[in-house]
């Protein structure tokens, strides 16, 4: 029998190490270019420090052999992998019966023979009981109903709800408190606050219709998203890089603008991206670079003297 095969992106870097029965210490290594091995890849989530602040982004990829996952991979994972949130393509451990028992990323498990779950960063997002024609679990599969409670993507925030216009969430230390609006009120999350809900000020849901495994943008700020299971969303994500959102088509986080102006890039402070209004609440995107001598200013959206 072929031997499983795994890739896991963690803080923006490939990792790789033949870990084959998941029982023992991992250490990660390093690497700025995108290569892969057939071994089983997981990350070292005792790591400390702040290119490890990002763990709970990482990704998995699991493929049938060594060679569908070459394959797979040089199609899915040949970009720069800093804007690529967590991979579609879900884990599998048998072993595992808890999701507090289970690594950082996206995995399925089977707690026991009749029910089938899906763990998002340690935490229960989708709980299904197999009953009727696939009464078993089997690798974390069977029929789906929604459970678990609402995962916080950040340590501090303010998230839309994943199934209501008209309720939002503040997450403090990962822990979410439910704030509901009053009057048909709608969640606006340009203040962060509910307002009365006008052509302006729509009501914005997650869109998970007909999409199974596969992430949805939130329309009122597109650098939130949600995992969709069986056309409903069950765990929030977040776009970790500044100014960008996701792309329900490329299924990647990308430069997202909100407005017409000039936004900065990150880690380029010479640079800066001009948003350009197009029809249909689009925008045309151009990369710009300051004068020498000068650079570009986040807060008056403009090139500034002085060297940065």
């Amino acid at each position: 029998m072929k031997e499983a095969v795994f890739f896991i992106l963690c803080a923006g870097f490939v990792l790789a190490h033949t870990h084959p029965q998941f029982n023992n210490k991992i250490v990660p290594d390093w690497g700025s270019e995108w290569w892969l091995n057939p071994v089983v890849s997981v990350c070292d989530y005792h790591a400390e420090g702040p290119e490890f602040d990002s763990l709970r982004g990482q990704s998995w990829l699991k493929a049938k052999s060594a060679s569908k996952a070459l394959g797979v991979s040089q199609a899915v994972l040949g970009q720069s992998n800093r804007n690529i949130p967590y991979l579609l393509n879900l884990s599998t451990f048998s072993n595992v019966k808890n999701c507090s028992d289970a690594l950082n990323g996206t995995v399925k498990i089977c707690p026991n023979a009749t029910f089938a779950e899906i763990c998002f960063n340690k935490q229960s997002v989708y709980v299904e009981n197999c009953t009727g024609s696939r009464p078993f679990c089997v690798e974390g599969e069977c029929a789906s109903s929604p459970g678990g409670e609402y995962n916080c993507p950040e340590d501090f925030g303010y998230f839309p709800s994943l199934t209501s216009c008209n309720a939002f969430y503040i997450c403090k230390k990962y822990k979410p408190r439910l704030y509901e609006c009053q009057d048909k009120s709608v969640y606006d999350p340009g203040v962060k606050t509910c307002v009365k809900q006008s052509i302006s000020k729509p009501c914005h849901k997650f869109n998970c219709y007909n999409k199974h495994l596969k992430y949805a943008s939130y329309p009122g700020d597109r650098a939130f998203y949600a995992l969709c299971v069986n056309g409903r969303p069950v765990a929030i994500g977040l776009c970790q890089k500044k100014n960008t959102g996701l792309d329900d088509s490329s299924q990647k986080c990308d430069v997202y603008c909100k407005k017409e102006g000039n936004i900065e890039v990150e880690g380029e402070c010479r640079s800066y991206y001009e948003c350009l209004s197009r029809m249909w609440s689009t925008y045309k995107i151009t990369k710009r670079s300051c004068p020498p001598g000068t650079h570009f200013d986040g807060s008056s959206g403009a090139c500034e003297p002085g060297i940065c």
